[in-house]
């Protein structure tokens, strides 16, 4: 075995204390188990101590919860009692003998150390457990300041997808006008509008007949007479030379 420090030599005494006090709890002595309380709680608040010890600590309290409930009852008790002991005393004898009054005075000053001591330990106790609360508070309000800033994250990223997809195609840059309805024509317009698209479609009968640039005039009329007749008399020639030729075929043929 290692050798035993001198931490652990005086963390040793004073376990011993603590079961020192425990044992000495009796009837005529019930307080001595809340001093017991009051030196393995101590114990436990410090830092170094050994596993075991500290294990055996914990399991020490565990057990004496009902002792010391009890203890704590007869001691407010017994304190009540005792002051009305001596006054009772005083009022009959006018004074007390100087051992009577030297233990009353021993006993008075013990029983004000306890009560300081329990009323320090349930302050401490308090202490502990609102400053658990304010962290268990601390943290709820850390992990929801995350979730928030998770959830801002999350909407910073899908915000313009999803203003991209609710917001309408647009192929032209009408978007921003005004939409009309075609107000209905009135008679008088309506036939206006059918003598126009007669016009128009008259025009385009008149253009498809006689080209824009095609004019017809006596010199266009003479011109076309004449290639007329170049090419009936180029016919002829023709049609006689091939005669002809017939002609000396034949011829030398017989």
């Amino acid at each position: 075995m290692p050798p035993i420090t001198n931490v652990e030599r005086v963390y040793q005494e004073r376990y011993a204390e603590a079961h020192a006090y425990l044992k000495a709890t009796n009837s005529e002595n019930p307080f001595m188990v809340i001093r017991a309380e009051n030196k393995f709680i101590e114990l436990l608040e410090e830092p170094h101590i050994p596993f075991w010890m500290r294990a055996q600590c914990n399991a020490i309290l565990a057990g004496l919860t009902d002792e010391t409930a009890d203890a704590r009852k007869y001691l407010k008790g017994a304190h009540t009692s005792l002051g009305y002991f001596v006054q009772i005393r005083e009022l009959a004898t006018g004074s007390l003998s100087d051992t009577a009054g030297h233990r009353l005075a021993q006993l008075r000053e013990q029983l004000t150390k306890i009560e300081r001591d329990i009323a320090a330990r349930e302050a401490a106790k308090e202490q502990r457990s609102a400053q658990n609360l304010e962290d268990d508070k601390e943290m709820l309000l850390e992990g929801q300041r995350s979730a928030q800033d998770l959830e801002d994250a999350k909407q910073m990223l899908l915000g313009p997808e999803q203003e991209m997809l609710h917001e309408p195609v647009v192929t032209d840059d009408t978007r921003a006008l005004p939409k009309t309805e075609p107000k209905p024509a009135s008679a008088e317009q309506s036939l206006e509008q059918g003598t126009e698209r007669m016009d128009i479609d008259s025009d385009r009968s008149t253009a498809t007949l006689f080209p824009p640039h095609t004019e017809v005039t006596a010199d266009s009329s003479q011109h076309a007479a004449d290639s007329d007749t170049d090419m009936t008399s180029q016919f002829s020639d023709n049609e006689s030379t091939a005669t002809v030729k017939m002609e000396e075929d034949d011829d030398e043929v017989l």
